[in-house]
């Protein structure tokens, strides 16, 4: 829109009204919104508490040896923080591949084991 026209509308009275109605709804928006964030309680993350204790996951090669079961591995290695036996179990046989129950002495494997000291490798 050229200057010329720009001037033309602004002397008619409904071009000016309806500015200054769209600039009154605008400032009112931004002061609105502006004074919601403003007084909004901030909300506290999903942070773990402070008295919370974090188990970090592990790995570790296990050499089977006679009379070894699953269950006896899931009693040892198992997560403190509520995990079941079934569950450590399952996720054995997920990890090393393993179709049913049986371990073959000296066959090896990998057990997932949970501690609280955290282990940086490099």
């Amino acid at each position: 829109m050229n200057i010329k026209r720009f001037r033309r509308l602004m002397k008619r009275s409904w071009f000016r009204k309806r500015i200054v109605k769209l600039s009154l709804i605008w400032a009112i928006l931004t002061v609105a919104v502006s004074f919601t964030l403003a007084i909004l309680p901030g909300r506290k993350a999903d942070a773990q508490e402070e008295n919370d204790v974090v188990y970090y996951k592990y790995y570790d090669n296990i050499t089977i040896k006679e009379g070894d079961t699953l269950w006896a591995y899931a009693l040892e290695f198992k997560s403190p923080d509520g995990m079941s036996c079934d569950e450590y179990i399952k996720d054995v046989k997920r990890i090393n591949h393993l179709d049913g129950d049986k371990l073959i002495a000296d066959q090896t494997i990998v057990l997932p084991y949970y501690s609280t000291e955290y282990i940086c490798s490099k």
